[in-house]
């Protein structure tokens, strides 16, 4: 098991591009975890609109009239609120991702190259010795579910009916059969390319004469998406959380065991021990047994100095990965919009990431 991650994260998150310098913060929107049964109604009667991100956690998502409060007067109260135990903005993730351009295995330069067929006679990844599908977690704008060369390889919620309009497993979401969009609380996802790609770097049906294989040979994909700011992308990392946890209590009678997710997106010129909220988050899915697994910028970036979320993060459950060419050299790139993060503190490994194949939606 743990080979087959390290060769996962030696490859598959490696998926990187470039991030934007500007802030994404989106105008009166702040992500607020509150301390353990202790909120205030007030702060909440003043907010526009809320959502609550993850109960277990008090995580809200806290929506305010910029023309009925200033930024500095909420920030205060916020800071002066002795329930409040964090805040932060809630800012717009900046896609790390690049289009798979071919869908091969003849030309997964990437796979030969980590020799993953020696690793499959001991382990291909896809059950536990239990037999319990081992799950994981992509966060992404979109997934192709009916691509012909990803059947059987997303992960499906047994313990939901579809479309009967009810929530059969109690977890707070209704018709979530096959995973889950914390934008609009059901299991819909858009058909986009990256997500795609990923889902068939981990899990393309192997052995079946079609396309690519998965460097996994069988795990399932639990789609999340989309990933378009990150009080949505919290709401879905703890969606992971919450399978992997009633897995944990029941034994593996409901839920999923989840080992990993990942995150082909970020927020740029951040250090993580300004946004506390993210690394109590990584630590959490860790303590159930879940690995974070984030790309860094597509830049050529120190990120120990300039920062980046998540790959600054010193989570003991976060692998920051970077981008590596065919000759195993960090990816440099001839733009100046080009390259790959590094730094010696904030990334753990390098895995392919240039002109690599995969499935396409």
């Amino acid at each position: 098991m743990l080979r087959t991650l390290c060769l996962l994260a030696f490859y598959l998150w490696a998926y990187v591009v470039i991030g934007q310098d500007q802030s994404n913060a989106l105008d009166g929107q702040y992500i607020v975890q509150f301390e353990k049964n202790n909120w205030d109604k007030q702060l909440f009667a003043l907010a526009e609109n809320t959502r609550c991100l993850h109960e277990g956690s008090n995580l809200y998502l806290l929506e305010f009239d910029p023309q009925k409060i200033t930024r500095n007067t909420l920030e205060e109260s916020l800071a002066k609120n002795a329930s409040v135990k964090y805040f932060m903005k809630n800012s717009l993730a900046q896609s790390r991702s690049t289009e798979a351009n071919d869908s091969l295995f003849s030309e997964q330069w990437s796979l030969k190259r980590l020799e993953v067929d020696r690793f499959w006679d001991i382990a291909k990844g896809d059950v536990t010795p239990n037999g319990d599908s081992i799950v994981i977690a992509v966060i992404d704008n979109g997934f192709d579910l009916q691509h012909e060369d990803l059947q059987g390889s997303f992960w499906k919620n047994k313990g939901e009916i579809a479309e009967d309009g009810i929530d059969n497993d109690g977890n707070g979401v209704v018709d979530d059969v096959w995973g889950f969009n914390p934008a609009l609380l059901n299991d819909s996802h858009a058909t986009t390319t990256h997500g795609t790609s990923v889902a068939g770097t981990i899990s393309a049906t192997s052995n079946n004469d079609l396309g690519i294989t998965g460097i996994t040979w069988g795990a399932k994909v639990m789609p999340i998406s989309p990933s378009t700011n990150e009080a949505i992308v919290f709401a879905g990392l703890n969606y992971a959380y919450d399978q992997r946890k009633l897995y944990n209590d029941t034994d593996g009678a409901k839920g999923a065991f989840v080992v990993a997710v990942n995150m082909s997106f970020g927020f740029d010129f951040r250090h993580c021990e300004d946004f506390p909220i993210w690394e109590e988050t990584f630590d959490r899915l860790g303590s159930v047994g879940i690995l974070i697994i984030g790309a860094t910028v597509n830049r050529n970036w120190d990120i120990d100095e300039v920062g980046d979320i998540p790959t600054s993060c010193t989570s003991n459950y976060l692998i920051s990965v970077t981008s590596t060419t065919k000759s195993d050299q960090k990816f440099v790139g001839d733009e100046p919009e080009q390259g790959a993060g590094y730094g010696e503190k904030s990334i753990d490994l390098g895995a392919p990431g240039v002109q690599n194949f995969s499935t396409e939606a």
